[in-house]
């Protein structure tokens, strides 16, 4: 339902992957994740599993924790040919250990790459939310772009709401 409404608004989504941090099993990323200590083929299985939650609803995937499994080209590049497979994109959300080596192994296996510059609400006040919001649109406007993500607290909600609807008169584009 979220897929088809983000469709119907003109937005673009990304499934999220989830990934074995470098902390694990400390920090588990859940029952379905990509994990280094598994073979390619279960890796695949995984893989295939969670593009298919998505029903053709997205232009992509994004990490969900992976600072473990994203440092190994050799768990990466079997990832990246699927995705480059089905037409999509891999976007790096920003870890705990900053990015790994994936945008090299993308280059490598032709797939469309974007490494998120920040984590919004890596402390979910309003103060912090809004501030890295400021650094976003100064990044954006000297470089072209920013990607920030964030997690779906409530805050994060309000402050983005209102601040999306700021965005056109100050000549940024969503």
């Amino acid at each position: 339902d979220w897929l088809k409404k983000a469709s119907d608004a003109h937005r673009e989504s990304l499934v999220l992957l989830p990934m074995e941090p470098a902390t694990y099993p400390t920090a588990d990323p859940g029952p379905e994740a990509l994990l280094a200590r598994l073979s390619e083929q279960d890796n695949d299985t995984r893989l295939s599993w969670a593009l298919t939650r998505a029903d053709g609803g997205i232009v992509g995937a994004m990490n969900y924790m992976g600072s473990g499994f994203l440092r190994d080209d050799r768990n990466t590049r079997p990832v990246f040919d699927v995705l480059r497979k089905h037409g999509a994109l891999f976007v790096e959300a920003p870890t705990a250990a900053g990015v790994g080596v994936s945008a090299n192994t993308a280059q490598a296996a032709g797939l469309p790459y974007l490494a998120a510059d920040m984590r919004i609400d890596a402390t979910a006040t309003e103060l912090s939310i809004k501030q890295q919001l400021l650094d976003l649109e100064t990044l954006a406007r000297k470089r072209g772009y920013a990607v920030g993500v964030a997690q779906p607290y409530p805050v994060t909600f309000d402050i983005l709401k209102e601040w999306a609807e700021t965005l056109d008169r100050r000549g940024i584009k969503l």
